[in-house]
This record gives C-alpha cells, structure tokens and sequence, in this order.
C-alpha cells in the first residue's frame, strides 16, 4: 500500500483510540452494556482471584466519561454472591436501564446499578444446572430476552431436562431439548450434560418471538400463548458415527426465517469437512435437500456465517489450516500459521461450491498458552466486513474488507495492543461501525483488558 494511500486512509477514517483498562484479578468475561443510563456504554467485566480459596469473584464496571474516555481502573466493583457463576443483563422492571443479574446453582440475585454505585434489589430462588461458585464466571448472554414484546425479559435457565422459562421471576414452564448427559464414577462421582444451543427468532404475523434448542440432532421450537406449542425437527443430516456434526442458525436467504447450516467433519489427519445449508421452507421446517454443500479435505475447516458485502443476507466464510508438512514446518519451526479464508456468497438464491474469494494470511503463532484472538466486523464503516487479527504479542492488525477480494493484502490499520488472547466486536462509541475489545485468559496481561475504538 502506498504512503499516499496510507494517509489517505488515515485522514478519513482517523487513527484508533485505545484504552487499557486494569483491574486486581483475572478477567474471565467481557461485555458492554449502558448499565447506568446515562447514554454510554459501559464494559463490564468478571474477574477472579487466582491466590483465595474458594475463588473471590468480583464484576468491574468501566464508565465512560462525556468525551468518551474510559478510566484506567474501575467505576466500580460489586462482589458476586458466593453461589453463582454466570451474569447476565436484564430489563426486570420496564425503566431503563437494564439490571444486572447473578445467577447459580440456586438463584438469581438482581442488581441495579445508579452512578458509580451497584445495589441488590431483588431475588429470584430456583434450582438450575449452572455451576455453583466457579472460579471462572461468565455472561451468559442468551439468558435473557424480551419474548413477548411487553418492555420486560423472560429468563431461560438452564435444567437437565433443557431451559426452565421465567416470566417476572416465576417459573412458566420448562422448555424441553435433547440433553446430552453422562456420569462415570473413580474416586469421585461426575456428570456432565451438554445442553442444546439456545436461541429466539421472530416468526411472522405473531407478536412472540420464538425459542429454538438446537442439538446435533434435533431442533425444538416453542411458540405460542406462554410457548406451549411444540415442535421437533430432525436436523436433516445424514452422518457416519465417526463424523462430528454441529449445527447453527442463520438467516441466510433474508427472508427473515432462520435457515439450518450443518457442519460434519470425518478424520484427525486426513480430515475431511463438509459444510451444508438447508434453507427453511417456513418458520419451523427445513428443506430436505441442502442448497449447497461444501467440502474441505486434508484441512481443518471451520465456518462462519457472515455479511461479507453488506447486502443483509449471511455469506460462509471457511477458514482452512491446511495439513501437511509446509504445514508443520512453518508451526514448529518458523512459528508461522498460514490459513486460507474461502468466501462463499448467497446470491440471486443460490450459493456457490466453489469459493468467490480465496486469500490466505500468515500469522505469528503465539507462545505457551496464549491464543490468537481475532474477530471479523465492520471496522472501517463501508458495509463491508472487515477483520481484526493478532499480527504478534504487541500488535492487531486490521484487514479492510474489498469488493475485488475477500481483505486487503495489507493491513488498513496496526494497533500497538497486547493482542493475544479473546477478541469481541462491539459498537462501543455508538458511532455506527465495531470497535474491538481483547481480553487475556493466559498469559502476563491476565488483569487487563484492551479497548480499540475505530
């Protein structure tokens, strides 16, 4: 890229602003959300103290002040009661804005936070299966949902059974999923339950949104007065016992109906990924025959449903690592990892099998337990997806989206962060395109959380 370029670059869009935000434990989870009202949005972080036993969990909460600056250390803190493990943000009494919620093994805790100060106001007693007193606590951002339209969130709970669903902090009725469960017995007892994915939709000409679990094998929806109507589909997969398979949900076609992608993959080395779509025929059936199915072999693949041109329908982006010993070579010698990004675009309803674009980037594999973080967003406000990945310890690099091919060869912007670690896109300044926020489970910078504002 030129230098003229460059500049060019910079002066449109501005050079990013970055915050690092500190606190004294582990940061286990990040979001952001106004929990003040007072227009801005803040970062709410969950942390950990690694030294005390049991664990002492605490939420942080980063305000920003009227120039949009973010302090170095916390507003405020709020310690987490003893028994909970998860938090999630909900509207519990219809005036802005939204509570803060604990929740765990036996309850809910509701907080309201006003200024720089966090109040309980309120509990909600049930049993779940979320964990009691985890050393690692996080969001769990699906919990809760405005269903019905009324100003205020149900609650889905997670039970062995699937979802128990809330509705102004009374029990209305217990979704039921296909639960993955397991117990073995050593010298301790354990049991685990894999629990469908969670998600809601709305369906047209009903005022409800609909609530999906979503497994390997079956999709449940609930809809209807109080979510009493039922219905179970066999997500429409037809694999070997030695194939993985994972399913998501996505609007693909823009039709406003979630459509069903299957991802079944065969192998260890010689691994073999198919990638199918099955668009929905109406609110709560799929085709029986996929509109595109997509194959990688000798690679791990993994795929990504995103709005790669900005036409409001989902593309399939496929990330690929390639096995073999150019492969290996660059891993363990070079400390290089050199993926392939494949976009497929829905377009004039079909999708093609053969790639669009194709492009491949080299990247600094991370040391010990550290992990490259990335994330895709649009960055640069063109409407057009845009990807933020680590370039090395100390760097995220920015690849701007194009219309001749996937990303930029070079990156549009190089942000001096530690940049190992989990990355997340959101609007933070409300100024219309992402910002980025990197926090660091491993590592040095373990206490710490970066802020990238485009």
């Amino acid at each position: 890229m030129s230098l003229a370029v460059t500049l060019s670059w910079v002066l449109l869009f501005g050079v990013p602003q970055t915050f690092a935000l500190h606190v004294d434990a582990n940061v286990c989870d990040v979001t952001v959300h106004d929990v003040n009202d007072d227009g801005r949005r803040d970062i709410v972080a969950l942390c950990s103290e690694d030294e005390s036993e049991p664990a002492k969990r605490f939420a942080a909460v980063f305000s920003a002040d009227p120039a949009g600056k973010y302090p170095r250390r916390p507003s405020c803190t709020m310690v987490l009661p003893a028994t909970s493990s998860a938090m999630f943000m909900s509207e519990t009494d219809g005036v802005p804005p939204a509570e803060l919620v604990a929740a765990g093994a036996d309850g809910a805790t509701v907080y309201r936070c006003q200024g720089n100060s966090v109040t309980a106001v309120g509990e909600v007693a049930f049993a779940s299966l979320l964990p009691s007193a985890t050393r690692n606590p996080i969001f769990f951002n699906n919990a809760s949902v405005d269903l019905d339209g009324d100003g205020i969130h149900e609650w889905l709970i997670p039970v062995s059974s699937g979802y128990d669903l809330f509705q102004s902090g009374k029990l209305l009725q217990t979704l039921r999923g296909h639960v993955h469960s397991q117990m073995w017995q050593e010298e301790e007892l354990r049991i685990v339950y894999h629990l469908p994915a969670l998600d809601t939709f709305a369906v047209p000409q009903r005022s409800e949104r609909a609530v999906v679990l979503l497994g390997s094998r079956f999709a449940d929806f609930f809809h209807g007065d109080g979510w009493t109507e039922h219905v179970r589909v066999e997500v429409p997969v037809q694999a070997e016992q030695e194939w993985q398979v994972e399913v998501a949900l996505a609007d693909v076609s823009g039709d406003g109906l979630p459509d069903l992608v299957s991802t079944q993959t065969q192998g260890s080395v010689n691994m073999r990924t198919v990638t199918k779509v099955f668009l929905a025929d109406e609110a709560f059936s799929f085709s029986s025959e996929p509109l595109a199915a997509l194959e990688a072999r000798g690679a791990l693949a993994q795929p990504f449903l995103e709005d790669v041109d900005g036409d409001g329908r989902r593309d399939i982006v496929v990330i690929r690592i390639p096995f073999g010993v150019k492969t290996f070579i660059n891993l363990f010698v070079r400390r290089k990892l050199s993926p392939e990004l494949d976009v497929h675009f829905y377009r004039n309803g079909r999708i093609s099998e053969k790639p669009d674009f194709s492009q491949a980037l080299t990247l600094q594999v991370p040391e010990d337990r550290e992990q490259l973080a990335y994330v895709m967003g649009d960055f640069s406000v063109d409407e057009r997806l845009d990807l933020a990945i680590s370039a090395g310890p100390e760097c995220l690099a920015v690849y701007a989206g194009s219309t001749t091919r996937f990303l930029s060869s070079k990156p549009w912007q190089t942000v001096n962060v530690p940049a190992m670690g989990v990355a997340r896109e959101y609007d933070v300044d409300q100024q219309g395109g992402q910002d980025v926020i990197i926090f660091h489970p491993a590592g040095q910078n373990r206490k710490r959380i970066e802020v990238v504002l485009f």
